[in-house]
């Protein structure tokens, strides 16, 4: 019954991998990756690297002319060094379903999960914990218009049992897709994970992997993602180092967000990783499918590189705009927390100037122009606080001569290497991301 079990040799380490994949009947299964060990390495250009493509430094190990990342991306680093390699050069990527879960603006829908009796109430295989914190996790969401409700008796959306020996050995998980409006009505546990896998190197556990707790918890939440209709991030080139396919459920992309996202809980060929919360984009996704406020918007932020050391900023609340390139050069680098596209209470205008330079600033200052001449009004972006205030952070102002202003809601963030750079105070206040 349980029958795959891959061994690949990679970059000279021994690694176990298994894909994460959709079965001919469109379900999707969740798969595993053997991972090691590894510390942290202190290196400006890879923390740079790691910082734009969503990488963790612990998940990151140094060789003596690459670096490996998650044990299966290599990073050579004189590349790096002389920045060769193409920053968020596949964006606009996070995908859904065509059916999604019916919902509707300002309301939020209860979801109902009920834990079979076939899934243990103590011992290795109790998951039903971590069932509960995953679906606090989804609870966590800011603006999200999902509510995930742990019920043990009545009528259920969401069933959570045990597979029966339905799943291969290395399939850790199975979730349905959404279907009627409705989120998908199942998901099975493989209570004996790796059994066969493990027998196959001499060890004998009878319940396979003993999973650990982190590790139940991430893929609740993946499998819960895929009930409300999200693809794999990386479902681009999940299959076989090729894509996924639409199947008959569909791809969709959520703008603004990325495949190479690599702390994406929606990443398939991950079911040994443990929680380490959602990613940024996964925020972004779960934002812009399911917003309570539809008038929330994330700060969309772009660079246009005249050099390797001369840059301009850009930014823009609505993805249209400029979308994953603008005409005049502009490459989309992420989001710089979430506005709002309408006056909401005790917000402000946020305006964007151009400089006779053809470089572009922001700030609530609605007389700028006055004060400095060589500014020109181009827009108003959106509405941002002026002051903190629950869920709200703060976005801090930098210049360099370079590179002009830049604006950011992480203190002294990683993008400001090399000397010139002056600021640091705070600009204005967004909603918080996670």
């Amino acid at each position: 019954m349980k029958k795959r079990f891959k061994i690949l040799l990679h970059f000279g380490i021994l690694v176990s991998l298994f894909s994460c994949e959709l079965d001919q009947n469109n379900q999707i299964i969740d798969e595993g990756i053997l991972k090691k060990e590894n510390s942290i390495i202190n290196d400006k250009n890879l923390e740079k690297f790691a910082d734009y493509y969503g990488f963790k430094m612990a998940n990151i190990k140094e060789f003596d002319d690459f670096y490996l990342i998650e044990d299966c991306i290599g990073v050579d680093k004189q590349t790096l060094i002389n920045g060769g390699y193409d920053i968020k050069s596949n964006p606009n990527a996070q995908a859904r379903t065509t059916g999604i879960v019916n919902s509707t603006p300002w309301v939020i829908r209860t979801i109902r999960v009920r834990i079979d009796n076939s899934i243990p109430t103590s011992g290795v295989d109790n998951w039903r914990p971590e069932i509960a914190q995953a679906l606090d996790d989804m609870n966590s969401i800011n603006n999200f218009r999902l509510h995930f409700e742990l019920v043990t008796s009545g009528s259920h959306d969401i069933l959570i049992r045990s597979d029966n020996n339905v799943l291969q050995d290395e399939q850790i998980a199975l979730a349905q897709w959404p279907a009627g409006g409705n989120p998908g009505f199942e998901i099975l546990i493989n209570l004996d994970f790796w059994r066969e896998a493990l027998l196959s190197i001499g060890v004998n556990e009878p319940g396979g992997w003993n999973v650990p707790s982190g590790v139940k918890r991430r893929n609740i939440v993946h499998e819960i993602g895929h009930n409300i209709g999200y693809r794999h991030t990386n479902h681009l080139t999940n299959n076989n180092g090729g894509p996924e396919g639409a199947g008959t459920i569909g791809v969709h992309e959520i703008p603004g967000t990325w495949t190479n996202d690599a702390g994406s809980v929606m990443n398939g060929g991950t079911a040994t990783q443990t929680w380490n919360n959602f990613s940024v984009l996964d925020i972004l996704a779960n934002r812009a499918v399911y917003p309570i406020d539809p008038g929330e918007s994330p700060l969309f932020t772009y660079v246009k590189d005249f050099s390797s050391t001369i840059k301009s900023h850009n930014w823009t609340g609505e993805w249209s705009e400029y979308g994953n390139i603008s005409s005049s050069g502009y490459n989309y680098r992420g989001y710089t927390g979430f506005i709002y596209l309408y006056q909401k209470a005790n917000t402000v205008p946020l305006y964007r100037y151009i400089h006779s330079s053809n470089n572009y600033y922001i700030t609530t200052n609605p007389n700028l122009a006055t004060t400095y001449p060589s500014y020109t009004l181009n827009k108003t972006l959106g509405y941002v606080y002026t002051s903190p205030g629950s869920n709200r952070i703060p976005v801090y102002e930098y210049y360099n001569n370079n590179q002009g202003h830049f604006f950011t809601t992480n203190f002294g963030d990683s993008w400001m290497t090399g000397s010139g750079w002056s600021g640091g105070g705070i600009a204005f206040y967004v909603e918080k991301i996670l």
